[in-house]
C-alpha cells in the first residue's frame, strides 16, 4: 500500500511539515526541526524542499518515500 502524504509550508520564515497515515496513526514531521534550520520551503510541482541555514546557505532536498534526499 502506498502512503499519501500532505505537506504544508506556512510562514514568512517557512516552516514545513508532513502528515502521513501509516498503520492507521497520523505521523507528523517537522522538517525545520530536523534539519535543524530556520526557513523550510516546498515545492509542489517539483517536490523539493530549499533549507536554508542561519548563514543563508540553500540545500535542496527532494522527497523519495519515506526519505529525504540531498539533491545536487
Amino acid at each position: 500500500m502506498r502512503s499519501k502524504k500532505i505537506v504544508s509550508s506556512v510562514g514568512t520564515a517557512a516552516e514545513t511539515t508532513i502528515y502521513k497515515l501509516h498503520d492507521k496513526q497520523s505521523v507528523v514531521s517537522n522538517l525545520n526541526e530536523l534539519m535543524k534550520e530556520q526557513v523550510v520551503n516546498y515545492d509542489f510541482n517539483t517536490n523539493i524542499s530549499q533549507a536554508q541555514s542561519t548563514n543563508n546557505e540553500l540545500t535542496k532536498w527532494k522527497i523519495q518515500g519515506d526519505r529525504l534526499h540531498l539533491v545536487e
